[in-house]
C-alpha cells in the first residue's frame, strides 16, 4: 500500500520472514530496490537468523537504513475501558525500559556478527506502532508521546533535509543501472548459448 505524507511516498510492504512467506519476501526486497530510504522493522523479542539476512540484503542496496523495535503491547481499542489503562501502564514500563530496549539491539546485532553481518552503522529506535496509530484516530497526543513514534519520523525528514538531493541521485542512477545490468546478463546468457550452438552445429559438421 502506498501513502502520502509530508510531501513523501510511504510504502507498506508485507512482512518478511514469515513461513512460507517467500513471494512476500520478494516483493518487500523489489520495493526496497526503488526507495530513497528503508525502514527495517524489528519486534522486542527474540531476533532470528531471517531477519539479520534480510538486513543484510536490504544494506547491499545501498540505502539509508533505519532500524525500529516495536515494542509489543497490545492495547485494547476502547480508550474508555479499565482493560485499556492497564495496558497503557504495562506499556510505560515496557517503552521506558530503555537499558531492555538497547539490551535487544546489541544482542541482534552480536547475534548478526556471528552470522557475518556488520549492521553497527545501522541506527534503531523504540516504538510502539499500535498507539501511534491509535493516537491519529483518537486525535490524542499524549498517547503519541507514548509511542515514540516522533523518533521515526525526524529520523526520515532529518535524512531527507540533509541528504536528499544525493539520494535521490543514487536512486535514478540505481533504476537506470538495475535494467542494464539485467539486459547485460541476458545478453551473455545468449551469447553463451549461441557459443554452445556453435559448437554443436561444429561438431555436426566433422561427424
Amino acid at each position: 500500500r502506498a501513502y502520502t505524507w509530508n510531501g513523501l511516498k510511504i510504502f507498506d510492504v508485507p512482512g518478511t520472514c514469515s513461513f512460507g512467506g517467500e513471494s512476500d519476501d520478494r516483493l518487500a526486497y523489489e520495493a526496497a530496490k526503488d526507495a530513497d530510504i528503508a525502514l527495517f522493522l524489528l519486534t522486542d523479542d527474540a531476533p532470528q537468523p531471517s531477519e539479520a539476512q534480510r538486513l543484510a540484503e536490504l544494506k547491499k542496496l545501498g540505502k539509508p537504513v533505519l532500524g525500529i523495535v516495536n515494542v509489543k503491547q497490545v492495547l485494547s481499542p476502547d480508550r474508555t475501558s479499565a482493560k485499556r489503562k492497564m495496558d497503557l501502564r504495562q506499556l510505560e514500563k515496557k517503552i521506558h525500559d530503555q537499558s531492555r530496549l538497547e539490551e535487544i539491539v546489541r544482542q541482534f546485532k552480536e547475534f548478526s556478527q556471528k552470522n557475518g553481518y556488520n549492521f553497527e552503522d545501522v541506527p534503531f529506535v523504540y516504538s510502539h506502532l499500535q498507539s501511534a496509530f491509535f493516537s491519529q484516530r483518537e486525535n490524542d497526543s499524549s498517547l503519541y508521546e507514548l509511542s515514540n513514534f516522533a523518533a521515526v519520523e525526524n529520523f526520515i525528514l532529518d535524512k531527507v533535509q540533509q541528504d536528499g538531493k544525493f539520494i535521490r541521485i543514487k536512486t535514478f542512477i540505481d533504476a537506470v543501472a538495475r535494467p542494464m545490468q539485467r539486459s547485460i546478463a541476458q545478453l551473455y546468457r545468449h551469447s553463451a548459448e549461441s557459443v554452445e550452438t556453435w559448437k554443436s552445429y561444429g561438431d555436426k559438421i566433422k561427424q
